[in-house]
């Protein structure tokens, strides 16, 4: 028994800890190790994720629910968002190849699913510019006003600003839907310009923007990423 081996071990001549280490000390049972309540709840919570995971891998190779891959993919994106965040290295590689695999799909272009898809993964790109007149010139997502927002805040954000007016000029010719929404961005693009010019007058290098404008503009890329995106679903198989 336990309790036998344990006062068979005790010396009275040796230093409570040497008596403990006999014994195995914390975390043991007779010297043999056993795991601690946090670690096993660490270990579960990876195990849980690691069954997701391969759940979503297999509902991507099998094509989705009803042939709808694009929703598979855009479910696994966002419970991977969930588990590290939209910047993880998971995140970002779900994306990719999200991305990847449904641009090669003609029938998906016109989805805003696939677009909403794109602009995370343009977030993480060191040119995200180049990757939406990428998707301009393929026809992916040119008539969502989704497209024109995000490509022109990520101009703006780089102080290319008569191309991020361009953009949006092209998205309202478009009539990109939600169109109304689309004027409203053009329209707080504008102030801000408005209000980046008169601060140029005040102040003469004009190139500090002040703590309220560059809360609209992250506002702005917020809603551009994540408009109407619903909380991500349990990964069960169907």
């Amino acid at each position: 028994p336990v309790g036998t081996m344990g006062k068979e071990n005790l010396h009275p001549n040796l230093s409570v800890k040497h008596q403990v280490d006999a014994i195995g000390g914390p975390g043991s049972l007779g010297g043999k190790q056993y795991l601690q309540p946090q670690q096993n709840r660490e270990d579960r919570v990876l195990g849980e994720a690691s069954l997701q995971r391969a759940a979503f891998e297999d509902r991507v190779a099998r094509g989705g629910v009803e042939g709808d891959v694009l929703q598979v993919w855009t479910d696994y994106y966002k419970w991977a968002v969930v588990r590290g965040g939209n910047a993880s290295s998971e995140a970002a590689c779900v994306a990719e190849r999200a991305c990847a695999e449904l641009t090669a799909d003609p029938e998906y272009h016109g989805d805003v699913r696939l677009l909403r898809l794109w602009v995370c993964h343009a977030e993480q790109a060191k040119r995200p510019q180049k990757v939406f007149k990428d998707l301009e010139s393929r026809g992916i997502g040119i008539m969502h006003t989704l497209l024109y927002e995000a490509w022109a805040i990520s101009l703006e954000r780089q102080h290319i600003f008569d191309e991020a007016e361009a953009v949006y000029q092209i998205g309202l010719v478009r009539r990109a839907e939600p169109v109304e929404r689309l004027q409203g961005r053009r329209e707080a693009f504008q102030d801000r310009m408005q209000r980046r010019e008169a601060r140029k007058r005040r102040v003469p290098d004009g190139e500090r923007e002040d703590s309220n404008v560059s809360g609209m503009i992250t506002a702005e890329i917020a809603a551009a990423k994540y408009n109407a995106m619903p909380q991500a679903p349990s990964p069960s198989r169907p």
